[in-house]
């Protein structure tokens, strides 16, 4: 278990990363590209060729796009773990009015969320409609014999019970 929070700790730092090359790379793709269109259009080359940068333009864009979104995400999913943790609500439309979202959009971003593998061991219980980590409801976790603590990682807060080596609910990192 503690190879897999490991392994999606990685990913959400590797997904920044790669989210970041894409960006930068879009943006200098796209501005070299455009560069390249015009003066093909203006010097009279061959539609070929203009093809050939339109077609380069176009994955440049895309790159750009990408890494926005993700980075997006990335930062939606802090976000999420901040207002989840520090209000230790699991409810989701308790998460929705917090972040002043309507629900069906708090449960999409979510459920990426789980795909792409950023929340460690969580799932959404449609029925109970709410967030379920580590197999347990949020408002649910025994809090006499815990303490909330702050993940040196991603920030969350994750009760922590006395006696157990404690892994933060969101991303898995051993809490001290």
């Amino acid at each position: 278990m503690e190879q897999n929070i490991e392994k999606e700790k990685v990913n959400i730092a590797f997904n920044n990363i790669l989210a970041l090359i894409f960006m930068i790379l879009g943006i200098i793709g796209t501005a070299f590209n455009t560069v390249l269109v015009l003066y093909s259009l203006f010097d009279g080359s061959p539609l070929e060729i203009v093809v050939v940068f339109m077609t380069f333009e176009l994955f440049t864009l895309i790159m750009l796009f990408w890494g926005y979104k993700t980075r997006r995400l990335i930062r939606l999913f802090r976000k999420y773990v901040y207002v989840i943790s520090s209000e230790h609500e699991g409810k989701l439309s308790k998460i929705a009015a917090i972040l002043g979202k309507e629900e069906s959009i708090v449960v999409k971003n979510l459920q990426k969320m789980i795909d792409k593998k950023y929340f460690a061991n969580a799932y959404i219980d449609f029925r109970t409609q709410e967030l379920m980590v580590a197999g347990q409801s949020l408002d649910k976790l025994k809090l006499s014999e815990a303490k909330k603590t702050k993940c040196q990682s991603c920030g969350g807060y994750s009760i922590s019970v006395l006696g157990y080596a404690n892994h933060c609910e969101y991303c898995g990192t051993l809490l001290k």
